[in-house]
């Protein structure tokens, strides 16, 4: 192995505890099997993504209302829990898992997933707030 390699490794984490609700869960890199699984539900939302036009948040709100089960079928995948306790988790908390889920995949993420999120951050980034507007 080459050092660059081992640098590469020491790096990621073999395993990100979080807690939610009481709940510890570690978050620990992806199997192949998973990859699989988790490429397969993501198909449909980042070919979405990369081709929207959405400059703002309806375009995550589009995709959380067009895919709800691929996208929680992702988190429980990664995360190793069971749909019904996602289900009652509160949003700031499935956040926490989402983002110890990429943490603990960064490699898998940032070759091939890195690009479209990246790219949907910053259109939401520069959309105007608008959630305190009324109509």
């Amino acid at each position: 192995m080459t050092d660059t390699v081992e640098d590469l490794e020491a790096l990621m984490p073999d395993t990100v505890p979080v807690v939610v609700d009481d709940i510890r869960v570690d978050i620990t890199a992806m199997t192949f099997g998973q990859v699989v699984k988790v490429t397969k539900l993501l198909r449909g939302p980042l070919a979405e993504l990369e081709s929207s036009d959405d400059k703002d948040q309806d375009l995550l709100l589009g995709l959380l209302t067009k895919y709800p089960d691929e996208l929680a079928d992702v988190i429980t995948i990664a995360a190793k829990i069971e749909r019904d306790v996602l289900d009652d988790l509160m949003p700031d908390h499935i956040m926490r898992l989402v983002m110890a889920i990429y943490q603990a995949n960064m490699g898998f993420f940032a070759e091939s997933l890195g690009p479209v999120l990246t790219e949907m951050v910053g259109r939401i980034n520069k959309a105007p707030d608008t959630a305190g507007a009324t109509s």
